[in-house]
């Protein structure tokens, strides 16, 4: 089953959005390839959504080998498109949402879809992304998703300074 930790990830949820309760801008900072250990990604999109659900404004920012998940391998495919989402996770958050079933996405790249539509940015490490060959240059588009956004380092620093709310997946 994807999200080894799937029950501790549920609780860590709820706890991680009660904590945002006053927050105004919360930054999310994946750096696990999603391939090799899939439950960061997994609790960082549920408290993105509880976040979101609650008016707060949220970043999901891909660094490190987390990159390679929003990478396209193929036009519109991307590792994240690979794997569905559980079942469990699925009545999980009907339940903690208060949503139908049919509008939860069926996998992880169309949840961060459905989270940008949300209103989440969605960015990544520019200079990483060049450095390691995602793309050409550090504002490089061409191989992400199109709702994301490559960062400077300077860019990068800007955004964490201006989160009220750290979380680290």
């Amino acid at each position: 089953m994807r999200c080894r930790s799937f029950f501790l990830s549920v609780a860590f949820v709820a706890l991680s959005v009660a904590r945002v309760a006053a927050a105004e801008r919360v930054f999310i900072h994946l750096t696990d390839n999603f391939k090799e250990n899939d439950g960061p990604v997994c609790v960082a999109f549920n408290v993105a959504w509880g976040a979101l659900r609650e008016g707060h404004d949220v970043e999901i920012f891909f660094d490190q080998d987390a990159t390679y998940g929003i990478k396209q391998w193929e036009a519109g495919k991307t590792d994240l498109g690979l794997y569905p989402l559980p079942e469990d996770l699925k009545d999980l958050l009907v339940g903690a949402f208060g949503v139908d079933r049919e509008t939860i996405p069926s996998d992880y790249q169309e949840f961060l879809g459905f989270l940008s539509q949300q209103g989440a940015s969605v960015t990544a490490n520019g200079f990483w992304n060049a450095l390691t060959k995602v793309e050409n240059t550090i504002k490089g588009k061409e191989n992400l998703l199109p709702f994301v956004e490559p960062l400077t380092l300077e860019e990068l620093v800007d955004h964490r300074r201006t989160a009220t709310v750290y979380l680290r997946f």
